[in-house]
C-alpha cells in the first residue's frame, strides 16, 4: 500500500493511505479499522471477523450505492486481507450485510 504523510490532526495516524477517488477508509474514532481499495474489490478489515460493528463498517457500501449523484449499481469484493472474498473468515459478515456470492467473488446490488 502507498501511504502519504499524516494528516497533521493530533490523535490521527502519521501516516495514512494514499488519497484516491477509488480509496475509502472507515474509522471507529481514530483507529483505522476498514480500508477499500479499487472501488471496494479489495478490502482489508483491521477488526477481527466475529466483531459486532461490521455492520456499521461496512455501511459506507449503501452510500456508494445510492447517493444522488453518480450512484454505483453494484459492489464487487473479490478479496478481504488478500484471501479470496468468498473463503475470507469476513464472508458470512458481509452477506449478512447484504452481499451474496458472485463468480469469483462477494457483490452487493443496487436495490430500485
Amino acid at each position: 500500500m502507498r501511504w502519504n504523510r499524516g494528516s497533521g490532526l493530533e490523535g490521527m495516524p502519521d501516516r495514512l493511505p494514499a488519497r484516491l477517488p477509488s480509496m475509502h477508509l472507515v474509522y471507529h474514532g481514530v483507529r483505522l479499522v476498514l480500508v477499500s481499495k479499487r472501488y471496494g474489490k479489495e478490502l482489508e478489515i483491521e477488526v477481527p471477523p466475529g466483531d459486532p460493528q461490521i455492520p456499521d463498517y461496512l455501511a459506507f457500501f449503501r452510500v456508494l450505492l445510492t447517493r444522488e449523484f453518480n450512484p454505483a449499481k453494484r459492489i464487487f469484493v473479490e478479496r478481504i486481507n488478500g484471501d479470496p472474498a468468498a473463503g475470507s473468515a469476513y464472508a458470512e459478515a458481509l452477506k449478512a450485510f447484504g452481499f451474496q456470492e458472485a463468480y469469483q467473488g462477494l457483490e452487493l446490488w443496487r436495490r430500485y
